[in-house]
């Protein structure tokens, strides 16, 4: 051994521990995957002002460092985003393109990572699916493409044309996921689209799209939002999320556009 034992088995066994926590409870709860166990540590940093000597205001790197499967480690990498927006948290950015590495090159060398074959029969059935160019369209239209794809619509009201949908068209999704849209219905009211189960990220740029202020309470998926699903609001209100798996670490920090 070239390198020498760095740490004691026990120590590193705590330490594992402590990676599995913070993917299963902590600030990455969006990277926890029903495919392969993970560990890992996010990371939220200020982006240095190298002619100032400070930090610039509102400018974050985010990391998330972690390996795979987590009781039998075969693979460990780290994922930096320089200035991710519309959310620059570790967990809720780098952390999910974590995620999607780890279970694509699970899938692609079952020798190797052995996945949770259960759950990956589960999601073969249901297979990654094309997210389609919802914009444009009217939006009864949009509901009859999106349950042949397997998609669940989110929305703010029921009738009229698709303006802005999140995740665009082209990404990938499983299949049952969910695709926020929002409508002009030719008035000028403004409706809350319900965002129950939402990821942050999905429900923050939804906001951000109304021009809508926000606060965040707790981390995961949003449980319960205020105003609620259908209220009728005007541009001044500030929606408060509450979000499963409250903790107080970086990611359950308010936030204010």
């Amino acid at each position: 051994d070239l390198l020498g034992t760095v740490t004691k088995p026990e120590t590193a066994q705590i330490l594992r521990r402590f990676m599995v926590g913070v993917v299963e409870r902590g600030t990455a709860t969006p990277v926890k995957s029903k495919i392969v166990s993970i560990a890992g540590k996010t990371g939220t940093a200020q982006v240095p002002d190298t002619i100032k000597h400070t930090y610039k205001n509102g400018k974050y790197v985010a990391s998330f460092m972690g390996f795979f499967p987590a009781d039998q480690p075969q693979i460990a990498g780290i994922v930096v985003l320089h200035e991710p927006e519309p959310i620059h948290y570790g967990g809720y950015t780098s952390g999910p393109v974590f995620k999607s590495i780890a279970e694509r090159y699970t899938l692609a060398n079952p020798d190797e990572v052995r996945p949770d074959t259960k759950l990956v029969a589960s999601y073969a059935v249901k297979g990654l699916i094309d997210i389609p160019d919802f914009t444009g369209r009217e939006m009864s239209l949009a509901k009859q493409m999106a349950q042949r794809k397997g998609i669940e619509l989110v929305t703010n009201v029921s009738c009229g044309i698709i303006i802005w949908q999140y995740p665009p068209a082209g990404q990938k999704i499983y299949g049952n996921g969910k695709v926020a849209v929002l409508v002009d219905s030719g008035t000028d009211s403004l409706s809350m689209a319900d965002m129950s189960g939402m990821n942050m990220r999905m429900a923050i740029s939804l906001l951000n799209r109304l021009g809508i202020e926000f606060e965040v309470q707790g981390s995961g998926l949003v449980d319960s939002q205020i105003p609620p699903a259908g209220a009728i609001v005007d541009k001044n209100v500030k929606c408060r999320l509450i979000c499963t798996n409250r903790i107080t670490d970086e990611d359950s920090v308010k936030r204010v556009n």
